[in-house]
């Protein structure tokens, strides 16, 4: 299972594959889970600017995550089918979700303040007719209490800030944006869409302009200060000098952000955990825990006993500089296991696990149960390698692999951390130079080509002439170079013998390989390449030779040809969006669309025995 998937989820499949007896405790945390991300799905959809693209894949995830309720919830489903089910829509709901925020990505922001940015985004939809104006009512009170929260802001800088020449244009930019309001108040009373554009006009121009007349305000005020180089001690600090002269409204924000810093600099810290830097680095990540309790306990005494500014200066700014450090060192950390591991996925994958078990998160036998796969896997793939040349150096590394296995394994019995740490260290070591021999080992493999009078599966073992699959067990061959030009005919594969489709499950090799290292980017472009040149000439195929003897074959066949024809463009559209994903290499949204791939290859393959069985064809 992959590593993002939600713990509730994680809990619920891996007791129905190990503990079957205790799945039912479990359910009601997964069925929560799903039911809040069907919420958030609807919460979003006024914020995404409509499109076709975004309209279809709001579908498919709500779809997805139905299908995953009625498999936590049927009765009828036996243990492993429930798991299956339940593994694969949120899978494929993750898939659609990465899709959504890939889409947002692209997008440029309408505003660089996010209240407005928002607001926005929803008048779009209203104004296309793919959103109530209901939404905007909702957030109109609320960005009206915004904006005069900035004039007020605005003035209180120029009173603090006697010595700074103020530019005029930020009262213009003010006046803007509130204009911007004054057109959005009257479409919701008239409801004339020349006004709400105007509004989204006056909106995006004048928060634009304000922030960027801010930003160098602030760069300026930040050459002149009193107390702290650090923006919001040096904001608090200023207005306790005259505490009396200013109402909650302004103090109030203030003091708060100076917790909401503290908080940014706790969530830092949960996402490294999750990550696993508390197994990695498990000093630095206690260190920097110190650090942020720290600087919490500071804020606790001042909002206790008041003193004077210069003495919570001198109390918050050396606090406040640690807090920068422990960002900047523990997003080094992070940048860094991703640089190291980069190429082997799944060890990332199974360190978030360990952070996850480490941190009271993941249950110890759910993570056992992953440990003893993972170890299987290993000793498997050990046996497949021994007929490959290796240097010396590799099967005492290969074999430490098994011994950090089996080191971590322990935790699930006594819970003492010490043991994923120690197992941890010897993954982290020998995985590098690993990675490093399988990389030389495709180079070298790939360079004889097709020289090679015969080549083994690295899956049965069996030797044979270089080709895609196996021919004995229909595995992937993906380590060494092959005849590109092999044509899939028809477009759904040949069924070999035992009637396995080859296609679908050659690609998915491909993509699962990629998590040994065992594949290559450009494996996978080449065949998604290859498979949308063949559907093409598929599709043109049928056009030109079926489409004109369907006569013959009456309504119910007609049906099932225009079918055939919407699922052959489904499909190329999932393989170039996979394409995207292998180009920039994003493994999460390749697997995700893998998801929509598998099932569409099937359908497929049914709608042709049915086209093929009403013409009275012969298949090839």
């Amino acid at each position: 299972m992959n590593g993002y998937v939600a713990l509730p989820i994680r809990h619920l499949v891996c007791a129905l594959k190990t503990r079957p007896q205790d799945s039912k405790d479990y359910q009601s945390a997964a069925a929560s889970w799903l039911i809040g991300c069907r919420e958030s799905l609807e919460l979003a959809r006024p914020l995404v600017p409509w499109s076709a693209a975004a309209d279809e894949l709001f579908h498919q995830a709500d779809l997805e995550l139905k299908a995953a309720l009625r498999a936590v919830e049927d009765p009828h489903l036996f243990e492993e089918e429930k798991a299956e089910a339940l593994e694969e829509a949120v899978t494929r709901y993750y898939g659609q979700l990465f899709q959504l925020q890939a889409l947002e990505r692209e997008r440029p922001a309408f505003s660089p303040m996010s209240c407005l940015d928002q607001l926005i985004r929803v008048a779009f939809n209203v104004l296309q007719g793919r959103c109530p104006v209901y939404e905007l009512q909702c957030r109109f009170p609320l960005l009206q209490t915004e904006v005069a929260c900035w004039r007020r802001l605005d003035e209180v800088r120029r009173h603090l800030h006697t010595d700074l020449p103020w530019p005029p244009s930020s009262e213009e930019h003010l006046q803007v944006i509130e204009g911007g309001l004054g057109a959005l108040s009257r479409f919701l009373e008239q409801g004339l869409p020349s006004l709400l554009e105007q509004a989204i006009q006056l909106l995006g121009k004048g928060s634009a302009d304000y922030a960027q007349v801010l930003h160098g305000l602030q760069a300026e005020m930040a050459t002149r200060q009193r107390f702290s180089r650090h923006q919001a001690i040096e904001f608090w600090l200023l207005l306790q000098q005259h505490p009396d002269d200013w109402e909650q409204a302004i103090t109030g924000p203030a003091w708060d952000r100076l917790f909401q810093e503290v908080d940014e600099a706790l969530r830092i810290l949960q996402i490294a955990q999750r990550a696993g830097l508390g197994i990695t680095q498990p000093e630095l990540l206690a260190g920097a825990a110190r650090i942020h309790q720290q600087a919490f306990d500071y804020l606790g005494e001042l909002a206790v006993r008041a003193r004077e500014p210069q003495e919570v200066a001198d109390l918050l700014n050396p606090a406040w500089d640690r807090l920068e450090r422990l960002r900047q060192v523990v997003t080094a950390a992070l940048a860094d296991l991703q640089n190291r591991f980069g190429g082997a996925p799944r060890m990332l994958e199974l360190l978030e696990m360990l952070g996850q078990a480490a941190a009271g998160q993941l249950a110890p036998w759910a993570l056992k149960a992953e440990l003893e796969l993972r170890l299987r896997q290993h000793q498997a793939m050990v046996d497949n390698l021994s007929a490959v040349p290796a240097p010396q150096s590799t099967a005492p590394m290969l074999a430490a692999h098994e011994r950090a296995f089996l080191r971590m394994l322990l935790f699930c019995e006594d819970e003492k951390v010490e043991h994923l740490v120690e197992g941890w260290k010897v993954l982290a070591l020998t995985m590098p130079p690993l990675l490093a021999w399988e990389a030389q080992l495709r180079r070298e493999i790939s360079g004889k080509g097709k020289a090679d009078p015969q080549l083994r599966c690295i899956r049965c073992g069996h030797l044979q002439k270089p080709q895609k699959v196996c021919a004995q067990c229909g595995g992937s061959m993906p380590m060494f170079q092959i005849d590109t030009e092999v044509d899939y005919q028809p477009v759904m594969g040949e069924a070999p013998v035992g009637g396995k489709v080859q296609v679908a499950d050659h690609l998915s090799d491909l993509v699962q390989g990629l998590n040994f290292g065992a594949t290559t980017w450009e494996h996978v472009t080449e065949e998604i390449q290859s498979q949308l040149k063949a559907l093409d000439k598929a599709r043109d195929s049928f056009e030109k030779e079926v489409v004109k003897m369907l006569g013959s074959g009456g309504e119910v066949l007609d049906t099932y040809s225009q079918f055939f024809l919407v699922r052959l463009g489904q499909l190329a559209q999932t393989l170039i969006e996979m394409g995207k994903a292998a180009d920039r290499h994003d493994l999460v949204l390749l697997k995700g669309q893998l998801g929509a791939y598998s099932p569409l290859q099937d359908e497929l393959l049914e709608f042709q025995k049915r086209i093929t069985a009403g013409l009275n064809i012969t298949p090839a």
